[in-house]
């Protein structure tokens, strides 16, 4: 077998060949929920993957980069439809939605296969998705769907039923770091670096190149001082607007995520990260790992909650999204 993978980022390359095999196999499913932490360059994957599929003479890895097919997908290929939210702050209404099961519903070109790529899927709205829903269980001609999601349990659970799961692999802490540093501009400070939450290549350059990054980490640094009473609830507040209402509940809900899982799995965290200090926290509490995960679950669920506030058509204000969470925070009493 050869060696040669042609993927976007270089730890895409065990779900690229996991995904071409199947191609090669005949069993590409119909939908597919593409999923794993922000940053790790879903989209693109998909995106590539969808050239490699609609190439008329690929080899066993790549799409060939010559055919009519591939120099349609370099400009835009008639075959492929991509769906995205608005603007970063929209749903994905239900509009789009039938606009993309009319395109399903259409011959292709050539009659060949139509792809569908459906960008923060988590963002589809009730009505997107119950239309959505009615695609999926009407399946129409030769099509596949790849709906992208960082927060696949946001979506609704009839909808990921439909589809079948593929979860990216998420990069190592080193592999991610040392691909940042490859990728500046200019020199970045390891002190920086050694506090990052997650693992997202992508989504950390992109933090440390708009000048985010010390930003974030001051307000999880407040957050997890809150926890012991050692910030106010203003402090807190005040540095999650200075990040921004809806990248800071972003944010938390992530740092949420993996804390509890690196928590709850028993596994071993670095003491640089804020995980550690949040883990060192419940490690005090005298609340049993039953009642301390509901407490801790119901608390992610209210911040999953203002995310898709955050993230709909109402005019939610963040800063009262934000001043209710930390208040909630605070009331926590993890000790």
């Amino acid at each position: 077998m050869t060696n040669r993978y042609i993927t976007t980022y270089p730890w895409q390359k065990s779900d690229w060949s996991k995904l071409v095999n199947q191609k090669i196999k005949g069993r590409l499913a119909h939908a597919y929920l593409v999923c794993g932490i922000a940053g790790i360059g879903k989209f693109d994957f998909v995106f590539k993957f969808s050239k490699y599929l609609l190439c008329a003479s690929p080899d066993k890895y790549d799409a060939c980069g010559k055919c009519a097919d591939c120099k349609l997908f370099d400009s835009i290929h008639p075959n492929i439809k991509v769906l995205m939210p608005e603007n970063i702050a929209s749903e994905i209404k239900v509009d789009q939605v039938r606009d993309l099961t009319d395109f399903i519903n259409k011959t292709g070109h050539s009659g060949g296969l139509k792809l569908c790529i459906i960008g923060n899927a988590d963002r589809l709205n009730a009505n997107a998705t119950n239309a959505l829903l009615k695609t999926l269980e009407e399946p129409s001609g030769a099509s596949t769907l790849f709906l992208c999601s960082s927060f696949p349990g946001l979506l609704s659970p009839t909808l990921r039923s439909r589809c079948q799961k593929f979860s990216m692999k998420e990069p190592g802490r080193k592999e991610t770091l040392d691909w940042i540093k490859e990728q500046a501009n200019e020199a970045i400070d390891d002190n920086l670096l050694s506090s990052v939450t997650l693992n997202g290549p992508l989504e950390i350059k992109e933090l440390v190149e708009s000048r985010k990054l010390e930003k974030q980490n001051f307000f999880i640094e407040n957050f997890i001082n809150l926890l012991t009473e050692q910030r106010a609830i203003q402090d807190v507040v005040n540095s999650a607007m200075e990040l921004g209402g809806r990248d800071s509940v972003t944010c938390l809900m992530q740092f949420l995520s993996r804390a509890m899982v690196m928590y709850f799995s028993n596994q071993v965290v670095d003491s640089n990260l804020p995980e550690k200090f949040f883990a060192d926290i419940l490690d005090k509490s005298s609340l049993s790992p039953r009642n301390l995960a509901i407490l801790l679950f119901r608390y992610y669920d209210q911040v999953a909650q203002a995310y898709v506030d955050l993230s709909g058509s109402s005019n939610v204000s963040p800063q009262l999204t934000m001043e209710s969470l930390i208040w909630r925070g605070s009331q926590l009493d993890l000790c």
